[in-house]
């Protein structure tokens, strides 16, 4: 069993273990979800803002639901995308997403007008989960 150490003394990110920086928001994240009302100091940790977004109050079983359910996702994008170009090479349609940029809708943005989903692809994109 890992020692708990106090809230103010944590200086990495609980789940993915980036450093706070000085001065830097260090986000309160429950370990057991608030709704469950268990509001002891071990059920306290630091986590970083963007790991603290996608954890939102969901459960470990709710974890790991939402990560089969995007990989589901993610491979249905893959195989339309295929699709689409098929069909495209196939009916020798245009494909005006091949040329010069067209405009595209702007993602949403935090308060600070920065990227939310940029930040947090950013943020993940040098971090691997592997099956342990």
């Amino acid at each position: 069993m890992m020692p708990v150490i106090a809230f103010k003394d944590q200086k990495r990110c609980v789940y993915c273990g980036c450093e706070f920086g000085r001065g830097k928001r260090k986000p309160r994240e429950h370990i057991t979800p608030r709704l469950f009302r268990i509001n002891a100091p071990s059920g306290v940790a630091a986590a970083c803002e963007p790991c603290n977004i996608v954890r939102a109050a969901m459960t470990p079983t709710e974890l790991r639901d939402r990560a089969a359910s995007l990989r589901t996702h993610a491979q249905l994008l893959d195989t339309i995308a295929d699709r689409v170009d098929d069909i495209v090479d196939d009916r020798s349609l245009p494909a005006p997403w091949l040329g010069p940029a067209q405009s595209e809708p702007k993602p949403p943005t935090d308060e600070n007008g920065d990227c939310a989903e940029a930040q947090i692809a950013l943020h993940f994109s040098g971090f691997s989960v592997t099956n342990a």
